[in-house]
Protein backbone atom coordinates (compact mmCIF):
# COMPACT_ATOMS: atom_id res chain seq x y z
CA UNK A 1 0.00 0.00 0.00
CA UNK A 2 1.28 3.04 -0.90
CA UNK A 3 -0.20 6.66 -0.22
CA UNK A 4 1.25 9.48 -2.36
CA UNK A 5 0.16 13.31 -1.68
CA UNK A 6 1.63 16.90 -3.94
CA UNK A 7 0.63 19.00 -1.08
CA UNK A 8 3.13 21.32 -0.36
CA UNK A 9 1.99 22.89 2.91
CA UNK A 10 3.23 22.26 6.42
CA UNK A 11 -0.16 20.56 6.91
CA UNK A 12 0.03 16.16 8.11
CA UNK A 13 -0.97 14.70 4.39
CA UNK A 14 -1.47 12.29 3.66
CA UNK A 15 -3.91 11.09 6.38
CA UNK A 16 -5.61 7.99 6.86
CA UNK A 17 -8.94 8.31 8.52
CA UNK A 18 -9.90 4.75 10.78
CA UNK A 19 -13.73 5.75 12.06
CA UNK A 20 -15.80 3.56 14.70
CA UNK A 21 -19.37 4.91 14.02
CA UNK A 22 -20.52 2.94 17.08
CA UNK A 23 -24.42 4.26 17.91
CA UNK A 24 -23.36 3.71 21.78
CA UNK A 25 -19.71 4.71 22.33
CA UNK A 26 -18.26 3.56 25.87
CA UNK A 27 -15.45 3.61 27.67
CA UNK A 28 -12.73 1.26 27.06
CA UNK A 29 -13.98 0.75 23.22
CA UNK A 30 -11.17 -0.36 21.41
CA UNK A 31 -10.56 1.63 17.90
CA UNK A 32 -8.77 1.35 14.97
CA UNK A 33 -6.23 -1.22 14.71
CA UNK A 34 -2.86 -1.65 13.06
CA UNK A 35 -1.64 -5.58 13.12
CA UNK A 36 1.57 -7.36 12.38
CA UNK A 37 2.08 -10.62 11.56
CA UNK A 38 4.81 -13.19 10.58
CA UNK A 39 5.54 -16.99 10.81
CA UNK A 40 7.07 -19.32 13.91
CA UNK A 41 9.26 -21.61 13.16
CA UNK A 42 7.22 -25.05 13.60
CA UNK A 43 8.32 -27.71 12.42
CA UNK A 44 6.81 -29.59 9.81
CA UNK A 45 5.87 -32.64 11.71
CA UNK A 46 3.69 -30.45 13.35
CA UNK A 47 2.22 -28.99 10.75
CA UNK A 48 4.36 -26.20 9.56
CA UNK A 49 5.23 -22.69 10.52
CA UNK A 50 2.11 -20.58 11.93
CA UNK A 51 0.55 -17.23 11.00
CA UNK A 52 1.27 -15.03 14.01
CA UNK A 53 0.39 -11.68 15.28
CA UNK A 54 3.54 -10.31 16.27
CA UNK A 55 2.43 -6.76 17.46
CA UNK A 56 -0.42 -4.07 17.02
CA UNK A 57 -1.03 -0.82 17.66
CA UNK A 58 -4.52 0.81 18.42
CA UNK A 59 -6.75 3.48 19.96
CA UNK A 60 -9.08 2.92 22.84
CA UNK A 61 -11.51 5.79 24.30
CA UNK A 62 -10.93 6.12 27.87
CA UNK A 63 -13.46 8.89 28.52
CA UNK A 64 -16.25 8.96 26.17
CA UNK A 65 -18.12 11.66 27.53
CA UNK A 66 -19.05 14.46 26.04
CA UNK A 67 -16.95 17.97 26.13
CA UNK A 68 -14.42 16.07 28.13
CA UNK A 69 -13.09 12.36 25.88
CA UNK A 70 -9.83 11.68 26.71
CA UNK A 71 -8.43 9.06 23.99
CA UNK A 72 -5.41 6.36 24.56
CA UNK A 73 -3.18 4.83 22.76
CA UNK A 74 -1.92 1.11 23.60
CA UNK A 75 0.98 -0.89 21.54
CA UNK A 76 1.04 -4.56 22.50
CA UNK A 77 3.74 -7.43 21.01
CA UNK A 78 3.85 -10.95 22.15
CA UNK A 79 5.68 -11.88 24.67
CA UNK A 80 6.68 -15.40 25.40
CA UNK A 81 3.70 -16.90 23.32
CA UNK A 82 0.90 -14.31 24.99
CA UNK A 83 -0.18 -10.98 24.01
CA UNK A 84 0.85 -7.91 26.39
CA UNK A 85 0.34 -4.32 26.66
CA UNK A 86 4.00 -2.95 26.53
CA UNK A 87 3.49 0.61 25.94
CA UNK A 88 0.12 2.75 27.06
CA UNK A 89 -0.02 6.43 26.46
CA UNK A 90 -2.94 8.46 27.92
CA UNK A 91 -3.50 11.70 29.90
CA UNK A 92 -1.90 9.73 32.75
CA UNK A 93 1.12 10.19 30.97
CA UNK A 94 3.35 7.47 29.42
CA UNK A 95 3.48 3.89 30.94
CA UNK A 96 6.43 1.38 30.03
CA UNK A 97 4.37 -2.02 30.49
CA UNK A 98 7.97 -4.10 30.49
CA UNK A 99 11.47 -3.25 30.80
CA UNK A 100 14.15 -2.29 30.77
CA UNK A 101 14.28 0.92 28.52
CA UNK A 102 17.35 1.66 26.76
CA UNK A 103 18.45 5.04 25.10
CA UNK A 104 21.36 4.66 23.21
CA UNK A 105 23.32 7.66 22.05
CA UNK A 106 27.09 8.36 20.62
CA UNK A 107 27.72 11.99 21.75
CA UNK A 108 28.11 14.17 25.15
CA UNK A 109 24.24 15.64 25.28
CA UNK A 110 21.92 14.98 27.55
CA UNK A 111 20.55 11.63 27.39
CA UNK A 112 18.02 12.35 28.82
CA UNK A 113 15.43 15.32 29.65
CA UNK A 114 13.15 15.72 32.34
CA UNK A 115 11.24 19.65 31.87
CA UNK A 116 8.54 21.18 34.17
CA UNK A 117 6.98 24.49 33.74
CA UNK A 118 5.35 24.62 36.94
CA UNK A 119 5.47 28.35 38.43
CA UNK A 120 2.84 28.24 41.28
CA UNK A 121 4.80 26.96 44.20
CA UNK A 122 8.14 26.49 45.66
CA UNK A 123 7.54 23.05 45.59
CA UNK A 124 10.43 20.54 44.19
CA UNK A 125 9.88 19.82 40.67
CA UNK A 126 10.71 18.05 38.32
CA UNK A 127 10.81 14.75 40.29
CA UNK A 128 11.97 11.54 39.73
CA UNK A 129 10.34 8.73 42.06
CA UNK A 130 11.50 5.45 42.55
CA UNK A 131 9.00 2.96 44.13
CA UNK A 132 9.77 -0.49 45.16
CA UNK A 133 6.50 -2.22 45.88
CA UNK A 134 6.68 -4.86 47.96
CA UNK A 135 3.27 -6.33 47.86
CA UNK A 136 0.76 -7.50 50.48
CA UNK A 137 3.69 -8.41 53.34
CA UNK A 138 4.87 -4.93 52.87
CA UNK A 139 8.77 -3.55 53.24
CA UNK A 140 11.54 -4.79 55.53
CA UNK A 141 14.86 -3.33 57.52
CA UNK A 142 17.35 -3.22 55.11
CA UNK A 143 15.53 -3.75 52.25
CA UNK A 144 16.98 -1.49 49.43
CA UNK A 145 14.59 0.35 47.16
CA UNK A 146 16.27 2.06 44.85
CA UNK A 147 19.91 2.62 43.04
CA UNK A 148 21.49 4.19 40.65
CA UNK A 149 24.19 2.08 39.30
CA UNK A 150 27.41 4.10 37.46
CA UNK A 151 29.05 1.96 34.60
CA UNK A 152 32.56 2.27 32.85
CA UNK A 153 35.11 0.05 31.21
CA UNK A 154 38.19 -1.27 32.38
CA UNK A 155 41.57 -1.87 30.40
CA UNK A 156 41.04 -5.21 30.03
CA UNK A 157 43.20 -6.14 26.61
CA UNK A 158 41.99 -7.72 23.40
CA UNK A 159 44.04 -10.82 23.99
CA UNK A 160 41.93 -11.51 27.30
CA UNK A 161 38.44 -10.70 25.39
CA UNK A 162 38.59 -6.85 25.60
CA UNK A 163 37.52 -4.14 28.33
CA UNK A 164 34.77 -5.09 30.21
CA UNK A 165 32.09 -3.16 31.75
CA UNK A 166 32.21 -2.53 35.18
CA UNK A 167 30.22 -0.81 38.08
CA UNK A 168 32.14 1.89 39.19
CA UNK A 169 29.99 3.60 41.94
CA UNK A 170 26.10 3.50 43.33
CA UNK A 171 23.57 5.43 45.06
CA UNK A 172 20.87 3.70 46.76
CA UNK A 173 18.16 4.01 49.06
CA UNK A 174 17.15 1.98 52.21
CA UNK A 175 14.77 1.47 54.91
CA UNK A 176 16.33 1.37 58.79
CA UNK A 177 13.19 1.08 60.02
CA UNK A 178 9.75 -0.05 58.70
CA UNK A 179 7.68 0.67 61.74
CA UNK A 180 4.04 2.20 60.15
CA UNK A 181 4.21 5.94 61.83
CA UNK A 182 7.96 5.87 62.80
CA UNK A 183 9.43 5.09 59.81
CA UNK A 184 13.32 5.90 59.10
CA UNK A 185 15.73 5.36 55.77
CA UNK A 186 18.69 6.35 54.36
CA UNK A 187 20.49 6.99 51.42
CA UNK A 188 23.86 5.51 51.07
CA UNK A 189 27.11 5.52 48.40
CA UNK A 190 28.78 2.46 47.14
CA UNK A 191 32.45 2.94 45.59
CA UNK A 192 34.34 -0.24 43.57
CA UNK A 193 37.02 -1.16 45.90
CA UNK A 194 39.50 -3.61 44.48
CA UNK A 195 37.05 -5.02 42.07
CA UNK A 196 33.79 -5.09 44.82
CA UNK A 197 31.37 -2.19 45.61
CA UNK A 198 31.91 -1.16 49.08
CA UNK A 199 30.16 1.08 51.28
CA UNK A 200 32.61 3.85 52.08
Amino acid sequence: LIITTSEGGATESPIVDLVRSSANPADNDELGMLRFYGYNDRGFSSGGPEKTLYGSIYAEIADASNGSEDGRFIVETIQAGSTAQTLVIDNAGVQVKTGPVTITSSDTNADLVISNSEVSSAEASPIIELWRQHGSGGGNDGDEIGEIQFYGMNDRTLSSGGPQKVQYATIYGEIIDSTAGTEDGSIKFGIANNGSIEDP
